[in-house]
């Protein structure tokens, strides 16, 4: 709302700002998209030794709270052998006045090291981590442990870079990524592998047609809310399942 002229209404993304945000997205999503690999290759291939249901491998996740918003982490255990993955991660809870939960996040990294019987000054490491969607209460957190070197060039990480929120917040965490040289793999059913099977989306994603670009693979048009963009994902390891829906609401259950 506009005091001076009495304008109840203005256009968000025809102002400076807006443009400012759009013109990095797409700069940082280009940089990212260069390090998109195949979900087939072998650096992406769950281990075997986490899909034997003869010798199950032990799982456990943590489910942190942070308020109003989302963060697990998957521990994978096979013998000696262990990987580390996360399932969005928040930070704060913009619903209360932006109270930090980094204690949490911290806390349970100080469990999981105890459970392996590392040091404490002896460095975990996020092999994969998946983003639901583009929501603030599912990614605040993914700077600090970027920062914390828990997400490095070695993670691969599972994100629709395609939806787009040129905000400042979410140019921040793709940033992130891209200064940590992470890998990216789009988080669609087609890039299901052993293990890691995506139930929504079939497909590219996009928010609305000015940000499709040109692009003429198989891709849908999301639009608003956002919540149905969410990527599902169902992990079967050590012979049992779980599975992660974000926050997909009706419309996208019954698209999935």
């Amino acid at each position: 709302y506009n005091e001076e002229n009495k304008t109840p209404f203005g256009y968000g993304n025809l102002s400076a700002y807006a443009r400012h945000q759009f013109h990095n997205y797409y700069e940082i999503r280009e940089s990212l998209a260069e390090r998109i690999i195949d979900s087939r290759s072998e650096e992406a291939m769950v281990p075997k030794a986490f899909l034997d249901e003869k010798n199950p491998a032990e799982v456990i996740s943590y489910h942190v709270n942070v308020g109003h918003g989302n963060c697990s982490f998957i521990l994978i255990e096979a013998g000696n052998f262990y990987q580390l993955w996360l399932v969005d991660c928040s930070i704060v809870d913009k619903t209360d006045h932006w109270r930090s939960y980094q204690a949490n996040i911290d806390k349970c990294l100080k469990a999981i090291k105890q459970r392996l019987g590392l040091k404490q000054q002896q460095q975990l490491h996020i092999e994969r981590f998946f983003l639901t969607h583009a929501h603030h209460d599912h990614y605040s957190g993914v700077e600090y442990l970027v920062n914390s070197h828990l997400i490095d060039d070695r993670t691969i990480c599972y994100v629709n870079l395609y939806y787009q929120m040129a905000t400042n917040a979410y140019n921040k965490m793709l940033a992130a990524l891209n200064n940590a040289s992470a890998k990216i793999v789009e988080p669609i059913s087609g890039n299901s592998n052993d293990g890691i099977f995506f139930l929504h989306p079939e497909c590219r994603l996009y928010r609305s047609r000015a940000t499709v670009k040109g692009f003429t693979g198989s891709h849908r048009i999301v639009g608003t809310p956002i919540n149905n963009s969410s990527a599902v994902m169902m992990f079967r390891l050590g012979g049992r399942s779980m599975v992660f829906t974000g926050d997909l609401e009706q419309m996208g259950f019954e698209k999935m």
